[in-house]
């Protein structure tokens, strides 16, 4: 144990037969190969701040962050010249050398490689070989905690969170759902699954009556964008998508929407695309075409530049012909967009 010991601890050099002769030094080693170097808890302050630490976390609440700008700015020094950050007081609530194991395993170095650190699981802990400053039992709250936070949830707690959340409360609004810290806050969720609405419409079950047609056609659009990614990482194309509006390098800025369809007098059908509120003018669009029932896809409309409009346009499959194509796939779609290139 040639590094740091950590806040609240430092490193003991012992003789051969274990008796203990000096504390050792920042970057001091042991000299003898019969020697041996354990952790010893530190000076009382510093231990004072270490416990205070998890007060603050588990009975005050206060984020790793708060806790490190609290700790600053009552100017508590560190055991090296160095202000306190998130990370290191994660570490202090997290490391299990804080209820006396000692961890090995921690960092792999192989010869003219990096040293990067390994994960958790590959450590070797050895509990119980010098005096603890946190009890097991706190440790473990804290442990249980940190790992409880939103940004490292699973897109499966998330959603039953959201179950759960709609189960309780009626329903899922940017507004509600801020009113409750336990709960993630509409940002992760649209960070997660592309809106809060998007990941609503995941956990909703088909009432008896089936979806109405705005959850259908929403639910199908959704459908429609992961298809649409799916084919794009297939092909290797990054692209980002901006209210409804897909651009990247590779490709003209193109809209993708679910064209529902109209049966007007006389049985003439058309197709109706919406615009993005950034407008479609002149970029180009990707639809799935609906049936006249407006239940499924029926094919993919691909249009390379879009006519002016206000909020929508309605199309007849004669106009969609002279102004773009129709294909049977989405992948044909996307390769007639492609073969555009990125020329706004």
């Amino acid at each position: 144990m040639g590094g740091q010991a950590g806040y609240g601890l430092r490193r003991l050099l012992l003789n051969s037969d274990g008796t203990p002769e000096r504390i050792l030094a920042t970057g001091e080693r042991k000299y003898l190969a019969t020697d041996r170097v354990t952790y010893v808890v530190g000076p009382a302050w510093e231990v004072r701040t270490v416990r205070k630490i998890y007060s603050l976390f588990l009975d005050d609440s206060l984020s790793c962050g708060a806790i490190a700008h609290r700790l600053n700015k009552y100017k508590v020094p560190r055991e090296e010249p160095r202000l306190w950050s998130r990370n290191v007081v994660q570490r202090i609530l997290s490391h299990p050398k804080y209820v006396g194991s000692i961890v090995f395993n921690q960092k792999t170095g192989r010869l003219r490689s990096k040293i990067k650190r390994n994960p958790r699981e590959q450590w070797v802990i050895e509990p119980n070989r010098f005096p603890a400053i946190i009890s097991l039992s706190r440790f473990e709250q804290a442990r249980s905690k940190l790992e409880d936070r939103v940004f490292l949830r699973s897109d499966k707690r998330l959603l039953q969170d959201l179950r759960e959340f709609i189960a309780k409360h009626g329903k899922a609004t940017q507004s509600k759902i801020a009113k409750y810290k336990t709960t993630a806050a509409h940002a992760t969720y649209a960070h997660r699954f592309g809106s809060l609405q998007r990941a609503v419409e995941m956990i909703s079950a088909e009432p008896p009556r089936g979806f109405s047609s705005v959850q259908l056609r929403l639910r199908l659009k959704f459908q429609l964008q992961d298809e649409f990614s799916r084919v794009l990482t297939d092909a290797q194309v990054p692209s980002q998508k901006n209210c409804g509006v897909y651009t990247s390098s590779r490709h003209r800025p193109v809209l993708l929407d679910v064209a529902r369809c109209y049966t007007l007098l006389g049985d003439t059908e058309r197709w109706e695309i919406r615009y993005s509120r950034k407008g479609g003018e002149g970029i180009s669009c990707i639809a799935a075409r609906l049936d006249p029932e407006n239940r499924s896809i029926t094919d993919y409309l691909f249009i390379p530049r879009l006519p002016k409009a206000v909020q929508r346009i309605r199309l007849t499959e004669a106009r969609i012909r002279s102004m773009g194509s129709i294909t049977a796939t989405l992948a044909e779609t996307v390769q007639l967009l492609l073969s555009e290139g990125a020329t706004p």
